[in-house]
């Protein structure tokens, strides 16, 4: 018994029709019927420190799959963020204020923080989607990296674009930006979110 007549005798009302689509079936190439789904998509990272004295040296990876796990930023950027600060603030009072990523807020990473008296910014205190206070997002990145209308083909020109732009910024740019940000937090704190813009 082929499969049309199987459906046949299951589906008695309308066997005409049972064909029509079985035939219709076959005649769809395999790669059309059986088309993989990528579970997450390919990824670039940017990881940089901002301060008032300086900027890091930019990171601009290309990830596969899942976001940065606390393992791998514990290893690779948890030793930078360190580097910076003993270069740059070493007597300063400082506050380190990651974004939400998950990996800034794993149990791992805050130990590590707290083992080597990075204090920062704790998770509840930490505004979601004010793009207005993230400078490497909204200020140093989107509005640069997208100018006059540029588009990226792959995931490799848009990790030289974004490295190139964030090489054009210069130390002066950044420092104006960071004495603003006190006063936009705080009219944020006071008049809501909006009031940065």
């Amino acid at each position: 018994m082929n499969g049309a007549n199987y459906l046949q005798c299951l589906q008695n009302d309308s066997p005409k029709y049972l064909e029509e689509v079985n035939l219709g079936i076959t005649a769809v190439p395999d790669n059309e019927k059986f088309k993989r789904k990528v579970k997450f998509e390919d990824t670039i990272l940017v990881w940089c420190v901002i301060s008032l004295a300086e900027a890091s040296r930019p990171y601009v990876g290309h990830f596969r799959g899942e976001a940065i796990t606390t393992g791998l930023y514990i290893q690779r950027y948890s030793p930078k963020l360190l580097l910076f600060i003993n270069e740059h603030h070493i007597n300063d009072e400082i506050m380190f204020w990651p974004d939400l990523a998950s990996c800034h807020y794993a149990r791992q990473t805050k130990d590590c923080s707290e083992a080597n008296n990075i204090p920062f910014v704790p998770k509840e205190g930490n505004p979601p989607n004010i793009p207005q206070t993230r400078l490497i997002e909204d200020a140093l990145l989107s509005r640069k990296v997208y100018d006059n209308g540029w588009e990226a083909e792959n995931t490799e020109q848009i990790r030289r674009r974004i490295y190139q732009k964030i090489r054009e910024i210069d130390v002066a740019t950044i420092q104006s930006l960071m004495r603003n940000l006190t006063t936009k937090i705080r009219r944020i704190e006071d008049h809501g979110p909006l009031a940065a813009l």
